[in-house]
């Protein structure tokens, strides 16, 4: 059984895990397979019972490091111990960044829908994201529909949050609409891939990457119009920091922040070098303002640290041959 869980285990880790709500194997044994994603699976975690961490396993040997000699501390910021056989008869340090759930969405379930192929308020017509809040509603970005639907808990049909007025340009229309991020405390920052992404803030407010009509609109809690903030911009993804930053990406193959429209990374044209990027397609940003982006050409994830000229490498290789490190677009 698998669960989305919005608290954790103890303090220190608290704040981490409400920001990026990890997924939490229950009841499972190690390399269960706990998502959608078959690299993945679960490792326990150390000091609970019966419980584990749904984790993306094709990490860098490099990496990785044992945890203290009481074999249930990990003093290494950003990590959490638990045991890994494959790699380590004792229990290892993971990186947190790597049970994010762009690598390891949760395996899909019917919670709503289930009506067929449609555009009534109990169908879809190919939802290419979803979002689960803390009231048990879901957001689900129906793509062929050009429009995002919100079903409240034990619903039997949606109400539209944006768009629902046909293919189009017009202010109250989008043209396809798919994966959700949102910008609160215990939210999940990442799903799945798409061609168009929303983020809301705190207030209901949806920023929406329209990407076929090449532009970034906001949407007002409860509107029937959008407002275009951002113009001429071909986006792949969105994200907003703590701070309220916009963060976009785009086919120039950067990502840049607004208001200030500041390229914070990428922005030297599609290649794969350490300060390129190409088709950054996913976005996330942690607490300390590093853009974590799927590089979707060069099957790796980088991490652009505030300020930095280039990124770091944090998951898949630039060489093929590398089994180990290789992450796959494909």
């Amino acid at each position: 059984m698998f669960s989305i869980v919005y608290t954790f285990l103890y303090p220190p880790l608290l704040s981490v895990f409400e920001e990026t709500r990890a997924q939490i194997c229950q009841g499972t044994s190690q390399y269960n397979q706990c998502s959608s994603n078959t690299a993945c699976a679960c490792l326990p975690l150390i000091n609970t019972v019966n419980e584990g961490v749904c984790a993306y396993l094709h990490v860098k040997c490099s990496e990785l490091i044992s945890c203290a000699n009481d074999n249930r501390t990990c003093y290494r910021p950003g990590h959490l111990c638990v045991n890994h056989s494959r790699w380590h008869s004792a229990p290892i340090c993971y990186p947190m960044d790597m049970t994010l759930q762009m690598f390891c969405p949760p395996v899909p379930s019917m919670t709503t829908g289930g009506n067929g192929d449609g555009s009534g308020l109990n169908q879809f017509s190919w939802p290419y994201g979803l979002f689960a809040d803390a009231d048990a509603s879901v957001s689900v970005a129906d793509y062929y529909n050009d429009r995002v639907v919100k079903w409240g808990s034990g619903a039997s049909t949606g109400e539209v949050a944006a768009g629902g007025n046909g293919k189009g340009n017009q202010t109250n229309q989008l043209n396809g609409a798919a994966s959700i991020t949102y910008d609160t405390k215990n939210t999940t920052r990442f799903l799945n891939f798409a061609l168009t992404k929303v983020v809301i803030n705190k207030n209901g407010t949806m920023f929406i990457c329209d990407h076929n009509n090449k532009r970034v609109q906001r949407w007002f809690k409860n509107d029937t119009h959008g407002q275009t903030i951002i113009a001429n911009i071909s986006c792949w993804g969105l994200a907003m920091g703590d701070e309220g930053s916009l963060y976009v990406s785009d086919n120039e193959h950067r990502v840049t922040k607004w208001p200030s429209g500041q390229t914070v990374a990428g922005g030297h044209g599609q290649g794969p070098a350490l300060n390129q990027l190409g088709q950054p397609i996913h976005l996330f940003v942690d607490e300390n303002q590093s853009v974590f982006v799927a590089d979707a050409l060069h099957n790796r994830v980088m991490q652009w640290p505030l300020g930095a000229k280039e990124g770091i490498l944090v998951a898949g290789a630039n060489e093929v041959e590398s089994s180990v490190d290789y992450l796959s677009s494909r």
